[in-house]
């Protein structure tokens, strides 16, 4: 009866929307401070700390927590201040970050470009920049919609301008399939922009397919075309420029001139190259991304193996006892692996599988990996209490000696070998399901999808 009347004088704590984001609206102002550029890393996380602090400050009340009180809403009202930013806010940070993250090799290909708009998108969302004011003017979350697919494999979002709209589909193996989302990009928005029609009329998608194709046929490869007079104009800056749209834009302006345009990031600044073919120069101009300064990293939560195998248990701690060393700001290791058998000899455990790992940052509702390893091996363990313990472990060399490792360590054990070496895709995609879906089920996490570079994102939660 007590907990109960805590739980009600306490429900008037969870926020509304609206007051989540003038919580958001206060803690970023903080973010303007100027500090020193020793200490600037830290107090860039000034926001998460922030939240952080308030859960602890007041997470004891009268002998028990306010979370406990709550059977859970407050803390889950905290995560949701510390993991998730207004859409706007993450879309414009994953942009200004995409150099810093390590997993782009191309700055973001131009969606569509005129004398007053330029639009151009990566897989957190679409940015709409106003060429006349200078600034960003709106952002189409795309991850809300299920369009963000720039950087797969089977699937592709298409992005088709019409009569000052843009439309968004999605096509799998050269298929449409799906809805379709219409934006007024020429509205400005301090949100995100919402579709001002949609449908999923087949004949439709198939039109706007076709309209798209005939469109890309104005993309030519940006090395291909500007490897003789260099990114930028400049053969010189062709190394420095680091990153630049794969592909670039050909459009005509009000003049009727032919014109050729492309992005470049250097840093935490891009840059709009605009290749006149009449005259042969290149026009540069800087893209003000109003990052705020924390970036796009987010501290996500170490991983813990919450099963009930004490043998994987005691193999996840091993795996990852000096992750901390080697992970950059908001990345995660998460460890999965594929077991083939596991044999009893004697005082031991040995554990016969492939043990992969992979670093993850999180991309909106996306953890999406930096790196990845596979580890083929044989973990000896000892029982020690009510577990275990990674006494050693028989790993495989690279190279040409791959096999003979494998085959030395499961000499004894019939065709336990070949299982190595016939490890499916769909095999490991399941394996990483099962320790993303505890990762993210036990931290409360908002992460929907998992993706590796050049692949398509994959549910995790999906059968």
């Amino acid at each position: 009866m007590e907990k109960e009347k805590m739980k009600d004088a306490f429900e008037h704590l969870n926020p509304t929307k609206q007051q989540e984001k003038d919580m958001w609206e206060r803690l970023s102002k903080s973010k303007e401070i100027k500090y020193p550029k020793s200490i600037g890393k830290t107090l860039g996380k000034l926001r998460y700390v922030a939240a952080a602090a308030i859960a602890l400050a007041v997470i004891t009340v009268s002998g028990f927590g306010i979370n406990a009180a709550t059977d859970g809403a407050f803390m889950s009202k905290i995560k949701d201040v510390i993991f998730n930013k207004p859409a706007r806010e993450d879309i414009v940070d994953q942009a200004g970050d995409i150099q810093n993250r390590g997993i782009e090799v191309y700055a973001s290909d131009i969606l569509y470009i005129d004398e007053n708009w330029l639009v151009f998108g990566n897989l957190r969302g679409i940015l709409i920049y106003d060429l006349k004011q200078d600034a960003i003017s709106g952002t189409i979350d795309t991850q809300a919609i299920d369009c963000m697919y720039f950087n797969g494999e089977r699937k592709q979002t298409h992005v088709l301008e019409e009569n000052q709209k843009l439309i968004l589909f999605n096509t799998k193996d050269g298929v449409p399939y799906g809805s379709y989302y219409q934006f007024d990009f020429t509205m400005q928005s301090d949100e995100t922009l919402k579709p001002s029609a949609t449908g999923n009329d087949v004949d439709k998608l198939k039109d706007y397919y076709e309209a798209w194709k005939k469109a890309d046929r104005m993309r030519i490869d940006t090395f291909d075309k500007f490897r003789n007079v260099g990114i930028e104009g400049d053969t010189k800056n062709h190394e420095d420029c680091q990153m630049y749209s794969k592909n670039s834009l050909k459009w005509t302006d009000s003049s009727g001139e032919e014109n050729i345009s492309y992005l470049t990031v250097q840093g935490e600044m891009y840059m709009l190259n605009t290749y006149h073919e009449k005259t042969k120069q290149v026009k540069v101009r800087t893209i003000l991304i109003e990052s705020n300064g924390d970036k796009s990293a987010v501290d996500l939560p170490k991983f813990t193996y919450t099963g009930e195998d004490k043998a994987i248990k005691a193999i996840c701690e091993y795996v990852l006892e000096d992750a901390d060393e080697y992970l950059l700001e908001g990345q995660v290791r998460i460890p999965y692996f594929i077991i083939f058998r596991e044999v009893k000899k004697q005082d031991n455990l040995l554990v016969f599988g492939n043990f992969y790992s992979g670093t993850y940052l999180k991309n909106g509702n996306i953890l999406e990996e930096v790196s990845g390893s596979a580890m083929p091996a044989c973990f000896h363990l000892k029982q020690s209490g009510d577990g275990y313990v990674v006494e050693n472990v028989d790993t495989a060399r690279d190279g040409s000696y791959y096999a003979k490792d494998i085959e030395a360590f499961t000499r004894g054990y019939s065709e336990l070998a070949s299982k190595y070496f016939n490890i499916s895709d769909e095999d490991r995609e399941n394996a990483c399901k099962q320790y993303l879906k505890m990762y993210v089920t036990d931290n409360e996490l908002p992460i929907q999808y998992y993706k590796e570079f050049g692949w398509d994102p994959v549910d995790i939660f999906a059968e």
